[in-house]
């Protein structure tokens, strides 16, 4: 009984030391010191690794008040940029297909793979799912199967 109140004790005292720790990164973060993060600072919330499609989902994610940047109250009830999980196919698609033609185009395409990809690999990936040589995905080739899944979607997008 006492090494369960003695772990419910230090688990509290944990918890308690993570908003400390949020804190700090937000004004890390807050480059311009302007009381949000905007896209481009919440971008450097995420690891390298992480794509800019990833990064745009958590980031939708966070902005619960939907204006287009992340005060201090939203940043620490997404954990720091943590929470959020991952895009689905679909989504991943339309957040990168930036000028919502329905195709994206190599550009579009390597923000769904790592930052971290030299553009030699994004374009030998990109030309292995391009399957009809028209320099452009659409959501077949993107491995998007159930068309009708994707109607339904797509007069929600975004």
């Amino acid at each position: 009984m006492k090494s369960f109140l003695f772990l419910l004790l230090l688990a509290g005292n944990l918890f308690a030391a993570l908003p400390g720790a949020y804190e700090r990164r937000f004004v890390k973060f807050d480059a311009n010191d302007n009381g949000v993060i905007d896209p481009l600072e919440w971008l450097q919330t995420q690891g390298r690794a992480t794509p800019v499609v990833m990064s745009r989902h958590r980031f939708n994610w966070a902005d619960a008040d939907k204006n287009g940047v992340i005060d201090r109250v939203e940043f620490l009830a997404s954990r720091g940029g943590k929470l959020g999980g991952k895009p689905n196919k679909i989504e991943t698609f339309n957040l990168a297909d930036a000028d919502e033609d329905g195709y994206l185009d190599p550009e579009e395409y390597s923000d769904t793979i790592k930052r971290t990809s030299s553009w030699v690999k994004v374009l030998g990936s990109f030309s292995r799912k391009d399957r009809n040589d028209d320099d452009q995905l659409n959501h077949y080739e993107f491995g998007i199967r159930n068309p009708a899944f994707l109607d339904w979607n797509w007069t929600s997008r975004r």
